[in-house]
C-alpha cells in the first residue's frame, strides 16, 4: 500500500471506516466514506476555466470511468450510462458556442457510481458554475474515491489533488477523507444525523456541501484537512509563504502550482478519533494558523440536514479542546 493508507498509525488510519456502508430499508447504500477533495475556483463561466475542469473530468473518468454509472445533467434527470451520455462534460464546457449561456444560466454535472441513481457511490465527480450576477460567485470541482483505490492502482491522492491545481488554480480548497451521500436530497439528509455522528467522532472526516458552502467561500476558507489548498492571496494575509512555514514547523508538506500551495499534513490522511483520545496529527494546530482566514458564519449544511448550529460546531471542531 502507499504511505498515504499504511494504516500503520493506530487510531489514525482508514480502517475504523473501511467497513462502513449504511443502507436504507430496501438496501440501497445512503452513506459512504472514502478519498474526497473539492477546490474552489473563480470566473467559472471563463473559458479557460471550463477548459481546466473539463480537463480534470476527463482525467478522473480515465482513471476509474468503468465504475461511473450515472451521469447528469440530461435529458431524463440522471442517465444510465449504458449508451452514449446526452451531455459530455469533456466537450460541452469546452464549447466556445455556449460562452453566454454559461455566463447567464451557469453550468453543473453530476456523474457517479451508485447501483441506482440516487445510491450513495465513493465513485463520483461533480462540479457546479454558478451564473454571474453582480460579483461572481465562486464554482468548484469535487472528486472522491475509494479508502483503498491507490492500494491498487498507481499514483497518490496528493498527487492527483495537485495536477487538478496545476489546472484549475483554485482559490482553496481540501482533501481528505470524507463522507459521500446519497444524490437524493431527502434520502440523504434522512441519514444526516448518521453521517454527523461520524464527523463527530472522527474529526479528521470531511462532511462537504459544496452546493451551500460555495456561497459563503468568497471572503473566507472553509478549514482544512489532510491536503489544504491556498491560493497566494490566502497565503499572503497570514504573513507570506516564509512564516507560514515558520509556524507550521515539521510535518507539514508543501507543494506549490501556479498561483498557490497546497499543505500536506503528514504522509497519509488522519481520521482522529475522539472517543479513543486521538488527535489527527498537526490538524488543530493547522487550524488554528488559519483562523485569520477561515470562515465565521455558514448555514446549516442542506446535504445532511444539518442546522446552523451543528453545522458552525463541525467548522470549528479545532478550535476546542479534544472531548
Amino acid at each position: 500500500m502507499t504511505d498515504e493508507m499504511d494504516g500503520k498509525e493506530d487510531g489514525r488510519s482508514s480502517e475504523p471506516l473501511a467497513g462502513i456502508l449504511v443502507q436504507d430499508d430496501e438496501g440501497h447504500v445512503v452513506l459512504q466514506v472514502g478519498l474526497l477533495a473539492t477546490l474552489y475556483f473563480e470566473n467559472a463561466g471563463s473559458q479557460p476555466v471550463r477548459e481546466a475542469v473539463a480537463a480534470c473530468f476527463e482525467e478522473y473518468r480515465t482513471l476509474c470511468g468503468p465504475h461511473l454509472h450515472w451521469a447528469h445533467p440530461s435529458r431524463r434527470g440522471f442517465q444510465k450510462l449504458d449508451a452514449p451520455p446526452d451531455v459530455d462534460p469533456a466537450r460541452w464546457l469546452r464549447d466556445p458556442s455556449l460562452q453566454n449561456q454559461f455566463e447567464e444560466e451557469g453550468w453543473e454535472f453530476y456523474w457517479h457510481g451508485g447501483r441506482t441513481k440516487e445510491e450513495a457511490s465513493h465513485f463520483r465527480v461533480h462540479a457546479l458554475g454558478r451564473p454571474r450576477r453582480g460579483q461572481e460567485e465562486l464554482g468548484y470541482f469535487s472528486a472522491s474515491l475509494p479508502l483503498d483505490w491507490f492500494a491498487n492502482h498507481p499514483g497518490s491522492f496528493s498527487e492527483l489533488v495537485l495536477g487538478w491545481c496545476r489546472r484549475l488554480r483554485p482559490l482553496h480548497g481540501y482533501g481528505g477523507f470524507g463522507v459521500m451521500e446519497s444524490t437524493r436530497l431527502s434520502l440523504a439528509q434522512a441519514y444526516g444525523p448518521a453521517a454527523y455522528g461520524l464527523a463527530r467522532r472522527f474529526p479528521g472526516l470531511e462532511l462537504d456541501d459544496p452546493l451551500v458552502h460555495v456561497l459563503y467561500l468568497r471572503h473566507g476558507i472553509k478549514g482544512n484537512n489532510w491536503l489544504t489548498v491556498l491560493a497566494d492571496s490566502w497565503v499572503k494575509t497570514l504573513g507570506g509563504l516564509e512564516l507560514l512555514t515558520k509556524k507550521l514547523g515539521e510535518g507539514f508538506t508543501f507543494h506549490s502550482y501556479p498561483g498557490g500551495v497546497m499543505i500536506q499534513t503528514g504522509p497519509h490522511p488522519q481520521l482522529g478519533d475522539v472517543n479513543r483520545r486521538l488527535e489527527p496529527v498537526g490538524y488543530r494546530q493547522l487550524a488554528q494558523v488559519l483562523r485569520p482566514i477561515r470562515i465565521r458564519s455558514h448555514r446549516g449544511f442542506a446535504a445532511f440536514g444539518l442546522d446552523k448550529e451543528r453545522s458552525l460546531a463541525w467548522l470549528t471542531r479545532f478550535d476546542s479542546p479534544l472531548s
